[in-house]
């Protein structure tokens, strides 16, 4: 049973398209013209170089504007905001992440049984994705404090938590709804937890992973056999 594993999978493979559907009407306005592109790649472009080299005190959206050698009007004519520009280079991290996941969904289904192996593999992938990911790894910490990266963060973990409730009731179907919904809330807050505690300093310490992982791997197992 490859439950977290496959739930993972399919997270990363599929929630980055819902969570653009649902930012996309909050946070920034879609370019419809190959020209409306490129000026919205360029400010992503510029957004990310700034972020990286200045840090968050100086993310302007004058700042962006400049980098991107643009107006600031054109900058504003995507977001709103440089919360905004955050939120989008945030759910193009996981965009990225989602793709170097690709390779474990197909492991995940051809695990056999073996699901434990298969979710400290993805798990460990994940954590390598984060910290070579200066994005994610700028904007990580600020989640909770700006409403547009904790939109975002809600809308990928309700994505993910919605994904791992529906495999969990696969493996065992007599399994409420509401049992199953707490349960994927719980292995994903302490995944989450772990994944942060594991990367904070910018490269992986595997010894939060393996805690964490062996206590969602009990708690599965428990859950499965009553």
């Amino acid at each position: 049973m490859i439950i977290w594993a496959l739930a993972w999978a399919r997270r990363e493979r599929g929630v980055a398209v819902s969570v653009t559907d649902k930012l996309d009407d909050r946070n920034r306005r879609r370019p419809q013209q190959e020209r409306s592109q490129r000026s919205y790649d360029a400010i992503l472009a510029a957004a990310s170089d700034l972020l990286a080299e200045e840090g968050l005190e100086r993310f302007t959206t004058n700042a962006v504007a400049e980098r991107a050698d643009l107006s600031i009007t054109a900058v504003y004519r995507y977001f709103p905001d440089k919360y905004a520009i955050m939120a989008e280079l945030y759910r193009r991290s996981e965009e990225r992440r989602a793709a170097q996941a690709a390779p474990y969904i197909e492991r995940a289904a051809q695990a056999d049984g073996d699901w434990v192996s298969v979710m400290r593999a993805a798990t460990m992938a994940a954590a390598k994705a984060r910290v070579a990911d200066p994005d994610y790894m700028a904007l990580r910490p600020m989640h909770d404090a700006i409403p547009e990266l904790r939109d975002a963060n809600d809308l990928i973990m309700e994505a993910s938590s919605s994904r791992v409730a529906t495999t969990l009731r696969r493996f065992k179907p007599q399994l409420s709804k509401v049992r199953a919904e707490r349960a994927a809330r719980l292995i994903g807050a302490t995944l989450m937890a772990a994944l942060d505690e594991a990367t904070a300093g910018g490269r992986v310490q595997r010894s939060y992973l393996d805690e964490a992982l062996h206590m969602v791997e009990l708690y599965i197992r428990d859950l499965l056999a009553e």
